[in-house]
């Protein structure tokens, strides 16, 4: 009996141990395996054209931007494609196919109510003429039925009614009075409010000063602005060519802007041709990089910044304001 249980035991080690195994094998690729990237552009006589790839774990993940100014209809594409199904960019064949079932369809069926309406615009087609003269004789009773006012009715109305309205004018201009009152209240109350948020704003600037000039903190703000240039160093492409054929009008600023490239040549020496025109006024340009970004590295950095305890006492002070 002992036997069969550490049989059953190790078997369950052994399952538990594969897991394992498997859940680092599959974090190292994540975190190990760069994401890649990869464009082109142009620019040709006012033609603009352009094309970007980004991949990450040996193409199981793509995706596909391009712009091409030629095309009228659709000049930008995109497209996302896990292990080789294309999830964005594409209408996919199911709904495709259901659109197609619903535009084969045929007309509804009329409802009940449908033809209701239809038998009640029958009758009343179908209805007497006599209807016509029902309504007259109705007409000449009301007629018939109406009091006769005298002469003095009509000025004694008019009496009652500007009495009537001589009557409401106080009680409009209260009114009047008191929803200005009401305004001079909100306004109060609102101006208030106002200097209240003034001065905490003053309050967590004057804090908030205190602590980006503090000298104990500029050790944790170096550190933050080095790993910041880090990550953009390392995002940068690693691979940049291509070449620019530019020309103004006076061939003078056509030299200054030769001058001023001049002094980026350290940079792009050996990537970038420059090709100046003194003749022409022109600008053509073709450009292609390419480049990867480890998530190893990126994750590393962040790490560092997060068990920092300079960084995590200000952090702690940043919020100890906001509640403020």
């Amino acid at each position: 009996m002992i036997h069969i249980v550490l049989l059953i035991l190790k078997i369950i080690g052994i399952i538990l141990l594969c897991v394992i195994g498997l859940l680092i094998l599959c974090l190292c690729a994540v975190l190990c395996v760069p994401v890649r990237y990869r464009g082109s552009g142009s620019y040709m006589e006012s033609e603009i054209n352009g094309e970007i790839r980004v991949t990450w774990l040996w193409h199981l993940f793509s995706m596909k931007a391009a712009f091409d100014s030629n095309d009228d209809k659709n000049k930008g594409k995109f497209k996302v494609k896990i292990a080789g199904v294309t999830v964005a960019g594409k209408e996919p064949k199911a709904e495709k196919k259901v659109k197609e079932k619903s535009s084969r369809k045929t007309k509804p069926k009329k409802t009940k109510v449908i033809k209701e309406a239809e038998k009640s615009q029958k009758t009343e087609n179908e209805a007497p003429a006599d209807v016509h003269t029902i309504h007259r004789e109705t007409l000449k009773e009301l007629e018939g039925k109406r009091p006769v006012l005298t002469e003095k009715e009509p000025a004694r109305q008019e009496k009652n009614s500007w009495f009537s309205k001589l009557k409401a004018v106080p009680e409009r201009i209260k009114k009047q009075i008191n929803k200005i009152h009401e305004l001079f209240l909100k306004l109060k109350s609102g101006m208030i409010k106002a200097g209240k948020k003034i001065t905490a704003l003053c309050r967590k600037k004057e804090k908030l000063t205190a602590i980006l000039t503090a000298p104990k903190n500029r050790p944790a703000f170096l550190k933050v602005k080095r790993t910041i240039f880090k990550v953009l160093r390392h995002m940068l492409p690693q691979k940049f060519s291509g070449w620019i054929h530019f020309g103004m009008e006076d061939p003078e600023q056509t030299g200054r802007l030769l001058g001023a490239a001049a002094v980026l040549y350290p940079a792009y020496h050996g990537r970038l041709n420059i090709q100046p025109d003194f003749d022409r006024q022109i600008f053509e340009a073709k450009v292609s990089f390419s480049g990867r970004i480890r998530l190893v590295t990126l994750a590393v950095w962040c790490l560092g910044l997060v068990l920092d305890k300079d960084l995590r006492r200000i952090l702690s002070e940043l919020k100890n304001i906001q509640k403020q």
